[in-house]
């Protein structure tokens, strides 16, 4: 062989097997599969996990900020006021007022009575016959029911005054501690019976359960729900919400004890939303 063409064969070679070991070197150091991908990818697949886990938690706090806003806005209603045994008429509460179509002297504030002289000729078309036979009363008016059933616990042979106490304000209470101050109570029946058994078997009270909460109200004092009231099903109380009206019903529960539900929902919300930013720190 040439000395020419031979030297220039061991140059061609020697730059072949120089390419190469670079090909290979860089293969080896930065491919997939190499010592710079397998130290770099996992750290690229912990930043993604990251933003995922990041972005997940911005949804989660959008959804826990918006539910907290709807509760509180729930809650600060002026229909969801509770007056019980326990709970007091806020301090100068004046209602505004208005009868109700066809029974005079039956006052309710005006938005219930609005919602209800609706849902009463709803019943009317259906044939069903009813009376409303209590609504708003005054501070007087309430002293004089108290005193009505007081008397006839009374009569009943009862003679321990917590005992009368006890079982007058299983259905009524003193004045500024009733709901009927409020204006957004009423009393509905098929007749004036307030007998539960009787009343619960009336075509006026099955309808009333199905159908008065599409008009914001509830039953006031539900059965084994724990309000230290007796079972009143022609009670009926306005909240204005027909969607929180329907699920208080349908759980069966009291206004005091669905204002409860909502307060812890809002407790449980505020401290999941801690428990994010402070993960979103330390991140």
């Amino acid at each position: 062989m040439d000395k020419t063409l031979k030297f220039k064969y061991t140059v061609g070679l020697t730059i072949a097997i120089i390419l190469s070991a670079t090909v290979f070197s860089l293969f080896f150091l930065f491919g997939s599969n190499g010592i710079f991908g397998k130290v770099i990818a996992p750290e690229q697949s912990k930043e993604a996990g990251q933003t995922a886990v990041l972005i997940t938690q911005i949804e989660e706090k959008t959804l826990l900020e918006n539910a907290i806003k709807k509760y509180e806005e729930i809650l600060a209603s002026p229909y969801m006021i509770s007056v019980t045994k326990d709970n007091p008429l806020p301090e100068n509460y004046e209602p505004e007022l208005t009868e109700l179509d066809g029974f005079p002297g039956i006052m309710l504030q005006t938005d219930a009575a609005q919602k209800l002289n609706e849902f009463l000729d709803e019943v009317r078309s259906q044939n069903i016959q009813f009376v409303v036979f209590a609504g708003y009363r005054t501070a007087e008016q309430q002293q004089q029911a108290y005193d009505q059933k007081r008397e006839s616990i009374v009569a009943a042979g009862f003679t321990d005054e917590d005992i009368i106490r006890q079982k007058t304000q299983l259905t009524t209470d003193l004045p500024g501690y009733s709901e009927y101050q409020t204006g957004l109570a009423v009393d509905i029946g098929q007749t004036t019976s307030e007998i539960a058994s009787e009343v619960v078997l009336t075509e006026f009270y099955k309808y009333a359960k199905e159908n008065i909460y599409k008009y914001g109200f509830i039953l006031s004092m539900p059965e084994n729900s724990y309000t230290g009231y007796e079972f009143m099903p022609w009670h009926f109380r306005y909240i204005g919400d027909p969607e929180q009206a329907k699920y208080i019903n349908e759980k069966n529960l009291s206004l005091q004890s669905y204002k409860e539900y909502l307060q812890k929902q809002i407790q449980s919300n505020k401290y999941r939303l801690a428990e994010i930013e402070a993960s979103s720190q330390s991140q």
